[in-house]
C-alpha cells in the first residue's frame, strides 16, 4: 500500500537548509545502505484457519504526536477482503494504536455494506477541524459486489492523541462516488497539505485524498476507463466531481499515489495525483502508463501529462502484472522535488518467469530479480524516510522505497515461496540497486504454487512523515495451520527492513560476496576464520572449504544455476544465495 510521505521534524527554513544540501554538497552513494533490524516475530490478526481464501488485503499508519504523558505512536489500519472457512465472503477492517511497548487490542469494525465489499483500500487522514494530530478519518473505499459501484466510506477516531482506549469511533458515513457505470478495483491515497505545529513539535496533515477506479469505456464497447475523484478534509469530507480520463481504451488496475505542493492561498493545483494503470494494446501486449492530474482544495482538476513506462529490454511480450506506485516528497514547497516509483512484475525475456521491473522519473526503468530461476509475484511499493542532522537542523537526505512481493522458494521452486523485500535508494537522485533481498514472514508460508494466486501482501509507512514500516500478509490455506492475516511492525526507528534468515544475517556479520552473478570465481569479504560449503537447490553439497579475511572460492566447476553458500562461524551460520552463470 503506497502512502505519500514526508520529512519529519522540518520546518521551512530548514527545508531550505535540505535543498542547499542536496544541490551543492550531496554526492550520490555507490551502493544501498543496509540497517539490520533484528529478527521481528509475525503476529496472528486472526486465529489459523479463519481465511480459506484471500482477495484483497490492504494497510495504512499514520504517525501520531506525544500528547501529555502519552509517548509519540501509531494509529494502525487493515482491510481485508477474504473467504472464510467454509467459503463464505469475511470483510471488515481492523484498527489499534500503538505506542512503545503498549499496543492496544486491535479492533474490529463492519463495513457500510458488510460482507458484499470487494477489493477494499484504505487510507488515514487528518481531521483539521477538529484537534490535529488527536483526531482522524480512517477512510475505505471499495467495490460494492451488488451494484457494480465503487463507494466510500469512513470512521472518525477521536481522541487517539490523549489516550489508546477507548477509541471514540462514532460515525459512519460516506456514499457512492460514480452511480451510472459499473465499476471496480478502487485504489485511495492521502496527500500531505501544509505542516502545523503540534506538541512542540510538527506535524504534516493530511487533509487531501483521491480515489481512482476502473470503469466501462463511454465510448469504445468492451473498452475500460480509468476514472477518479478527489476529496477535502475540513469540518467534513467533501467529495469532488467524479471525472474519467477517456484517454486509453483498455486501461486497467489502477493505483494512485498523491502529493501535497504544501502552497497556501494557491489558486492552481495544490496536490498532484500520478495514476499508474496497465494499458492492453490492439495487438494484445500490454504497457504500463502514469498520468498526472492536479487538483485544488475545491474540486477542481488540471489532466496533466501521459508517461509510458518503456519495457524492460528483450522482453518478447509485455505482460504485465498489477503496477503499483508511490511518490514521496522532498520539502515540497519546489514541486519538482519529487520522485514517483512504479513496481510491477513482468514476464521475462525467456518467457519462463516472472521478475520486477521499477520506473521513476528520475532515473527510469530498473529490473530486478531476485533469483533468475524463479518466480517474483506482485510487488507493492512504500515510499519511507531517513533523517540526518546537518547543522544543526533536521533535514531530510535520503529517499527510499520498499519493495514487496511474494517470490518462490529458491530450494523447493514451484511448490512454494516466502515474501520478500528489498530497498530501493535514491540518495542524492541516483537510484542504487538492492544487494539484498530481506524475507518478510519468518514462518512458512502454505501458498498454492505456480500462479500464487493467492499471493497477498500490503505495507504502508507513516504516511505524514516516512517513519517506521507496517507490513500485512495473507499466509496461504493449504495448511489448518495457516489461513490468516500476519502483520509485522518495525516502526520507532528508520530501519526499513526486516531481518529473520538467510542473507539478512551476512549483512549483520559484515560479509559481502562479489561478483554476484559470478564465473569462476566468488570473493568473499568479511571473515575471520569461517568454514563454508557451497550447496544446490536439491541441499546437495558441492564444495567445502575454509576462509579467512578476504578470499576466493572457486566457482567454475559448477553448471550455471542458482547455489546456497552456507557459512559457519563462531558457532553461528549464515546463509548467501548466488548465481552462477
Amino acid at each position: 500500500m503506497k502512502k505519500t510521505t514526508m520529512p519529519f521534524g522540518t520546518k521551512p527554513f530548514a527545508i531550505l537548509v535540505w535543498l542547499f544540501v542536496c544541490i551543492i554538497g550531496m554526492q550520490p552513494n555507490a551502493s544501498a545502505v543496509r540497517i539490520a533490524a533484528g529478527a521481528l516475530p509475525d503476529v496472528n490478526l486472526f486465529p489459523p484457519g479463519t481465511f480459506s481464501k484471500m482477495n484483497s488485503l490492504n494497510c495504512d499508519m499514520i504517525d501520531i504526536p506525544a500528547n501529555g504523558t502519552n509517548p509519540p505512536g501509531k494509529l494502525q489500519a487493515v482491510v481485508y477482503d477474504g473467504l472464510d472457512a467454509f467459503g463464505f465472503p469475511l470483510t471488515g477492517l481492523r484498527v489499534r494504536v500503538f505506542r512503545t511497548g503498549a499496543p492496544t487490542a486491535w479492533t474490529t469494525f463492519a463495513l457500510p455494506i458488510g460482507n458484499d465489499a470487494r477489493n477494499i483500500d484504505v487510507a488515514i487522514v487528518d481531521d483539521p477541524g477538529a484537534t490535529l494530530g488527536q483526531d482522524f478519518y480512517i477512510v475505505v473505499a471499495y467495490e460494492n459486489s451488488i451494484t457494480n459501484n465503487v463507494e466510500w466510506g469512513f470512521l472518525t477516531a477521536t481522541g487517539v492523541g490523549f489516550s489508546p482506549t477507548p477509541w471514540g469511533l462514532l460515525v459512519t458515513g460516506g456514499g457512492f462516488i460514480n452511480n451510472t457505470n459499473p465499476a471496480r478495483n478502487p485504489h485511495i491515497d492521502a496527500a500531505a497539505d501544509i505542516l502545523y505545529p503540534v506538541g512542540g513539535g510538527t506535524h504534516y496533515a493530511l487533509s487531501d485524498f483521491a480515489i481512482v477506479w476502473e470503469e466501462p469505456h463511454a465510448t469504445v464497447i468492451g473498452g475500460s476507463d480509468i476514472g477518479y475523484a478527489t476529496f477535502h478534509v475540513a469540518a467534513g469530507i467533501t467529495p469532488s466531481p467524479s471525472y474519467t480520463m477517456s484517454m486509453p481504451t483498455h486501461a486497467y488496475e489502477p493505483d494512485v499515489a498523491c502529493r501535497g505542493h504544501m502552497i497556501p492561498g494557491a489558486t492552481g493545483p495544490t496536490y498532484t495525483l500520478y495514476i499508474s494503470y496497465k494499458h492492453v494494446l490492439p495487438s494484445g501486449t500490454s504497457e504500463i502508463r502514469m498520468h498526472e492530474v492536479g487538483a485544488d482544495k475545491i474540486g477542481n482538476v488540471w489532466p496533466g501529462p501521459t508517461t509510458i513506462v518503456p519495457p524492460p529490454p528483450g522482453t518478447v511480450s509485455n505482460t504485465y502484472g498489477y503496477p503499483r506506485i508511490e511518490a514521496i516528497v522532498l520539502g515540497d514547497v519546489f514541486p519538482t522535488l519529487t520522485t514517483y516509483n512504479i513496481v510491477s512484475d513482468y514476464l521475462s525475456p525467456t518467457g519462463t518467469v516472472r521478475e520486477i521491473l521499477n520506473y521513476n522519473d528520475v532515473n527510469g526503468l530498473a529490473t530486478y530479480s531476485v533469483n533468475p530461476a524463479v518466480n517474483d509475484f506482485r510487488p507493492v511499493v512504500a515510499g519511507v524516510g531517513r533523517d540526518a542532522n546537518a547543522a544543526g537542523l533536521v533535514v531530510f537526505t535520503d529517499k527510499l522505497f520498499v519493495v514487496s512481493h511474494y517470490t518462490e522458494d529458491v530450494l523447493a521452486p514451484h511448490t512454494v515461496g516466502d515474501y520478500s523485500s528489498f530497498s530501493i535508494d535514491l540518495l542524492g537522485g541516483t537510484r542504487t540497486v538492492p544487494v539484498d533481498d530481506y524475507q518478510v514472514n519468518t514462518n512458512d508460508l502454505n501458498i498454492p504454487m505456480p500462479a500464487a494466486s493467492e499471493s497477498c501482501i500490503a505495507i504502508s509507512s507513516s504516511s505524514n512523515n516516512g517513519d517506521g514500516l507496517f507490513t500485512v500478509w495473507f499466509d496461504g490455506s493449504s495448511s489448518p495451520s495457516n489461513g490468516t492475516i500476519k502483520i509485522k511492525t518495525n516502526i520507532f526507528n528508520t530501519n526499513f527492513n526486516y531481518k529473520t534468515t538467510g542473507i539478512e544475517n551476512t549483512t549483520a556479520k559484515g560479509y559481502s560476496i562479489y561478483p554476484n552473478p559470478a564465473t569462476d570465481v566468488l570473493s568473499l569479504k568479511g571473515a575471520n576464520h569461517a568454514t563454508y560449503s557451497i550447496v544446490d537447490v536439491t541441499g546437495k553439497t558441492l564444495a567445502t572449504g575454509n576462509i579467512h579475511g578476504t578470499g576466493n572460492i572457486t566457482v567454475s566447476q559448477l553448471a550455471p544455476g542458482t547455489y546456497i553458500l552456507n557459512l559457519q562461524e563462531e558457532g553461528e551460520n549464515y546463509k548467501v544465495k548466488f548465481v552462477k552463470q
